[in-house]
């Protein structure tokens, strides 16, 4: 199985072993799970580096100036150099750096699209991602059966139609049906066809029962780690409906900006038992159409 190595500073530990601990083992190899005790030894990072699939590199300022990363460094790029590795992901996460930082080598600089990512879960996507895309470039059967999709060509066509004329990318799709019949494969089949996005991109899943609220959609949003936006959990529940609608939208706009997308498995909370869309979700779209429509004016 494909692994991701973790390189970081131990100071870093937090955000790494949040990380590591969604990734488990099956997943990735990170030191507190993979390296025997007490044998942490230049003989034992070059195993596992080489065991790996991709090297994640977690850019502070302690892991560039980490002995430890600093030796991770020298042999991923001597494999690199040599075509012996097969992938580096290079992740921000402290405010401080920027990726033209001094002491990032480089190498790095030159060949990577070193970007900050703030919030672990929003690394975690990636991380899946990057896995998952090797691996289809590894073995392409496995690719032609995860991204297979029969059926339902003239309604592909018919969506199609709809994003050429509209011009704009879609703020919500809502697919509807039973569930195990092929929504969430329409909707990725949908999705490439427009250039949305690849198969391979991973995309996280909340789920709204028919009991919760928008204040509950927003802290799952939150959750996901994909906006920058600070929600303050505690007074939530005293903003006006405008308030949160207002908030919703921010971070929506922001997931939308960064290229991001959000399965939603709504179970009775946005789409009511009559199959009419609730109140704040309708308000909500008119929100996030009108900034659509300010931000394409601005870019005019």
């Amino acid at each position: 199985m494909l692994k991701a190595f973790l390189s970081h500073s131990s100071q870093d530990k937090g955000y790494v072993e949040s990380v590591a601990t969604h990734l488990t083992t099956n997943w990735c190899i990170y030191d507190t799970f993979s390296f025997e005790e007490a044998s942490l030894t230049a003989e034992e990072i070059v195993k596992y580096i080489e065991e790996s699939s991709i090297f994640v590199f977690f850019i502070s300022e302690s892991s560039l100036t980490s002995e430890w990363v600093q030796k991770e460094l020298l042999k991923i790029h001597e494999l690199t150099s040599n075509g012996d590795f097969k992938k580096i992901l290079p992740i921000i996460i402290d405010d401080k750096i920027t990726y033209k930082h001094k002491l990032i080598p480089q190498w790095l600089k030159e060949n990577y699209n070193i970007q900050p990512i703030k919030k672990y879960k929003k690394a975690i996507s990636r991380i899946r991602q990057e896995l998952l895309r090797l691996s289809w470039k590894i073995d392409n059967k496995q690719k032609t059966k995860d991204t297979l999709f029969v059926g339902r060509n003239s309604l592909i066509d018919k969506l199609e139609g709809v994003y050429r004329e509209n011009f704009n990318p879609p703020i919500s799709i809502i697919a509807s049906g039973l569930h195990g019949i092929g929504r969430r494969s329409l909707i990725k089949e949908y999705m490439q066809k427009v250039g949305i996005a690849d198969k391979s991109k991973y995309i996280p899943t909340i789920t709204l029962e028919v009991n919760e609220s928008i204040e509950d959609f927003i802290l799952k949003l939150d959750d996901l780690g994909l906006s920058s936006i600070t929600i303050e959990i505690t007074k939530i529940s005293q903003l006006t409906l405008n308030e949160k609608i207002s908030i919703l939208c921010n971070i929506l706009n922001e997931i939308q900006n960064e290229n991001e997308l959000v399965y939603i498995e709504d179970n009775g909370c946005i789409v009511l038992p009559d199959r009419s869309l609730n109140n704040w979700f309708i308000e909500l779209l008119e929100q996030a159409k009108e900034n659509q429509k300010n931000a394409i004016s601005n870019y005019f």
